[in-house]
């Protein structure tokens, strides 16, 4: 209730998508539906990144490439407001990684991943309010597939893991250990190793964005969504030879084990 209050706060305020710039063929937007879009959009960035706050350092790290990224926009399209707000956001959360990482001294929790993921989406929702004549001379053909390479990689974690959920007929909001940095846990990474493969991610969905964005942004959407996929896929069957192997180990154990009791018992028979 709280989260969509605080959005159609913005949403009234003025900071609303207005254009999807070509995503499933829609461009501008009728003012109703720039209302449905925003809540849409910036509820599933704030519960995105409130779920991606997993391991120690994780969400922070996300959030401070993001943010990085974001203060660079604004400080070539001359917006210095939101150039300051965005760098500040990333000296705090530099800040709080010197704490949070494995073992973490301090956490976050929901209040400080729910307003990350809040100020990111209002960051995003400003990117694509940059007029046309400064994106031309930034060389920015697509600022819509740039934001979603920016904050990608929350946002698909989390219809992933939802989708798994409800085709399991559980509700969406159960908790599992379906997670990408649950995949890589069980991959044998520890919490420091976790976060360089979700940033070394996210960046690699940064600069995907910033390559093809001359692509359809449909297509865009499609080839990182179709990366993702594939690299969560490679996760799980990675865990699951992993874990056959283990348990195959197990079995030779147990076998072993077996086959040497039966031999005791057969030297005190004789």
């Amino acid at each position: 209730m709280f989260q969509l209050l605080a959005v159609l706060l913005i949403a009234i305020g003025g900071y609303r998508v207005t254009d999807l710039h070509g995503l499933f063929g829609i461009h501008a937007l009728p003012v109703l539906m720039q209302y449905v879009v925003t809540v849409l959009f910036v509820t599933a960035v704030i519960n995105a990144y409130n779920l991606v706050d997993g391991v120690d350092g994780l969400a922070g790290g996300i959030s401070l490439i993001a943010a990085i990224a974001f203060s660079i926009i604004f400080y070539f399209s001359g917006d210095m407001l939101f150039c300051a707000l965005s760098t500040i956001l990333a000296a705090s959360i530099f800040g709080f990684l010197n704490f949070n990482f494995h073992p973490a001294k301090i956490f976050m929790g929901d209040t400080g991943s729910l307003m990350l993921g809040f100020l990111l989406a209002i960051f995003g929702i400003r990117m694509l309010s940059i007029p046309e004549h400064i994106l031309e001379t930034l060389k920015i053909s697509n600022p819509f597939s740039l934001l979603v390479g920016f904050l990608f990689l929350p946002v698909f974690d989390t219809i992933r893991v939802f989708s798994i959920r409800m085709t399991k007929g559980h509700s969406p909001f159960r908790a599992d250990r379906r997670h990408l940095h649950h995949l890589l846990q069980k991959n044998n990474l520890n919490s420091i190793g976790i976060c360089i493969a979700m940033y070394a991610t996210t960046i690699l969905f940064l600069v995907f964005s910033w390559i093809f964005q001359p692509l359809n942004t449909t297509l865009i959407v499609v080839l990182l969504f179709s990366f993702a996929v594939a690299l969560a896929e490679t996760l799980t069957i990675a865990h699951l030879v992993r874990s056959r192997k283990r348990l195959e180990k197990a079995a030779q154990n147990i076998d072993a084990y077996k086959k040497s009791n039966q031999f005791i018992k057969h030297l005190l028979n004789a």
